[in-house]
C-alpha cells in the first residue's frame, strides 16, 4: 500500500540523495526501516529549509515522500522522519477505516506531536492534548483554520472537564467532547 510511493527507489537510495544536507546526521540504525528514513535535526537549525531541500531533491527523482518534523523533548533535539507519502497517520487511519467499514464521524484521534499532524489538520474528528508543544497547537490551529476544519481539531484544556488534559486526561475529555453519550461514564 505505502511502497508505491517511493517509486522502487531503496532506503539506500533515499539516504545517498540527502547525505550532505547540512545539519542533518542519520538516527540510529534500529530506528530505520524499509520505508523510514530517519534523521536528527538541531533545534536551533533551519526545519522549513531543511524539509524544503529534502522535499526538492526527493521530489527530482520521483519520489512522494512525507517530511515529518518533531521533537524528543527529554533529549532537546529535533527529529525529521522522510515517509512515503501514503505512510502518515491519516493514510493508515482512513485505509483501516475502508477496510472495516467506518466513517469520519464514528472515528476520533488524539495526538501531540509533528508526526499527528496530518491527522490534526484534516477533517477527521482530533483532540490536541495539551501537552502538545505551543509549537504544535499553533501550527495545527492554523491548518485547521485555513482549510475550514475548527470544528474537527478539540484543544483539550483542564478547564473544560477538570482533568490536566495531558496526555490520557485530555484524550478522554477529547471523546467526552466528540462523543458526549461518554460524558457519564467519564463522571462516574
Amino acid at each position: 500500500e505505502i511502497a508505491t510511493s517511493w517509486r522502487g527507489k531503496s532506503h539506500a537510495d533515499l539516504k545517498s540523495w540527502l547525505n550532505n544536507i547540512s545539519g542533518l546526521s542519520i538516527q540510529e540504525s534500529h530506528k530505520q526501516n524499509s520505508h523510514k528514513l530517519s534523521y536528527y535535526l538541531p533545534l536551533y537549525a533551519d526545519k522549513e529549509q531543511v524539509m524544503d531541500t529534502i522535499t526538492a531533491r526527493l521530489k527530482k527523482e520521483g519520489v512522494e515522500a512525507s517530511v515529518i518534523w518533531s521533537v524528543d523533548e527529554p533529549k532537546n533535539v529535533g527529529l525529521l522522519d522522510v515517509l512515503p507519502s501514503k505512510a502518515t497517520k491519516l493514510h493508515a487511519i482512513e485505509f483501516l477505516q475502508q477496510e472495516l467499514g467506518y466513517r469520519h464521524e464514528e472515528t476520533i484521534f488524539a495526538g501531540d506531536s509533528g508526526n499527528d499532524m496530518p491527522v490534526l489538520r484534516s477533517a477527521m474528528q482530533s483532540i490536541l492534548v495539551a501537552n502538545a508543544s505551543a509549537e504544535i497547537k499553533k501550527i495545527a490551529l492554523q491548518y485547521v483554520e485555513e482549510a475550514g476544519y475548527q470544528s474537527s481539531l478539540y484543544l483539550a484544556s483542564p478547564q473544560h472537564c477538570g482533568m490536566n488534559a495531558n496526555y490520557a486526561a485530555g484524550v478522554l475529555e477529547g471523546v467526552a467532547y466528540f462523543a458526549p453519550q461518554f460524558q457519564d461514564l467519564l463522571k462516574e
